[in-house]
This record gives C-alpha cells, sequence and structure tokens, in this order.
C-alpha cells in the first residue's frame, strides 16, 4: 500500500492496484465543482475509494456529534440518488485513528448495476472527512474488507 496524505492532514494507505483520480474523474463522480475531494481506484475490480472534507464554524464543531452528522449526511446523500433506487442499508460506528467515527452504507442502481457505497465520517478540529468506498454490490463483501484494511490504517498528522 502506498501512503498518501490527503488536505495535508489525512494520512491514508491506497491499496495496490488503486490509481489517484484526476480531477476530470472526480468531477464526473461527483458534482458541484467542489475542490475539497480526493479519489482513487481501481478500475480493474471497480471500486473507489474517496474523501471528502468541509470546513466548519469550530463552535458548531463543538457542539455537533457524530451521530447528528451521519443522520443529516445520510438524508443529504438519498436527495442527491433519488431515481436510482436508493436504499439505505443502516448505520454503523467505530474507531478511526483513534477518533470516533460515524457512518452509513447504502445501494443504489447505475443502469443494471447495483452499485454500494460505505461511507465513514470522522471529525478533526473544524473539518469532517467522509471517506467512502464505492464498488458493485456483488462484491461488497470484498470491498467491506478493504475499507476496513484503509480505516484501520489511517493516521493524522
Amino acid at each position: 500500500m502506498n501512503r498518501i496524505c490527503v488536505n495535508d492532514e489525512l494520512l491514508l494507505s491506497c491499496p495496490e492496484g488503486f490509481a489517484v483520480m484526476s480531477a476530470d474523474e472526480l468531477n464526473r463522480l461527483y458534482t458541484g465543482g467542489d475542490s475539497h475531494r480526493w479519489g482513487a481506484w481501481d478500475r480493474e475490480r471497480h471500486v473507489m475509494l474517496t474523501v471528502l472534507w468541509q470546513r466548519y464554524n469550530p463552535l458548531l464543531m463543538m457542539l455537533a456529534d457524530m451521530k447528528s452528522l451521519a443522520r443529516r449526511n445520510e438524508q443529504l446523500t438519498q436527495r442527491g440518488y433519488e431515481g436510482h433506487d436508493y436504499q439505505l442499508k443502516g448505520f454503523s460506528s467505530r474507531k478511526v485513528c483513534g477518533l470516533t467515527a460515524e457512518g452509513y452504507r447504502f445501494t443504489y442502481r447505475l443502469g443494471d448495476v447495483i452499485q454500494s457505497v460505505e461511507t465513514v465520517l470522522i471529525k478533526k478540529k473544524n473539518r469532517v472527512y467522509s471517506l467512502n468506498c464505492i464498488g458493485r454490490e456483488a462484491d461488497q463483501a470484498g470491498n467491506h474488507a478493504l475499507f476496513e484494511a484503509v480505516l484501520d490504517g489511517i493516521g493524522m498528522k
């Protein structure tokens, strides 16, 4: 695995076979033109790892709890997948780099393929990072294991 620093703060291991996505590739995946994102994908296995981050008011961040942030993020995600057979599969909690992280998993339809997405949110100072693993539902078990390994290897500067 190659060690990569995202946003000069988040250290993650990019698994073998993954190539860092270009700005154009990220723009096709995420509309809106937000520059606070990073991604890598393994074209052969049809799986992507992405990181999105947002800066918030420091006072708001002190008051915000991760479960509420995850629920709000999931609601926004659901709206973005209208017309694609969005299905929430559930919420989860785990530790990432010693921080409490909250996440959720959902599926959606892209043409004839059911895609599975795992999202994990972590809060660092006044930023929230959304770590995502996107792949085919048929490969969900293997993609989940890959994502868990990436999450286990995350560090912060």
